[in-house]
């Protein structure tokens, strides 16, 4: 399994970055996933004082 991290100033960067990564809401907070090469593909989005942390993971 391959682990990326991935800091942003703050959420409203995040974001967009998850969607443009073809990733999808799945409501639940702050996870993430997107199917590739047959295989689904995870992220997490944590948001805390010091920025946003997307834990991309699959």
């Amino acid at each position: 399994m391959d682990v990326e991290t991935r800091h942003f100033p703050d959420v409203s960067q995040a974001v967009p970055f998850l969607t443009r990564s073809g990733f999808r809401f799945l409501e639940a907070p702050g996870r993430w996933w997107k199917g590739e090469d047959g295989r689904i593909i995870r992220a997490e989005l944590h948001i805390g004082a010091h920025g946003a942390l997307v834990i991309i993971s699959g």
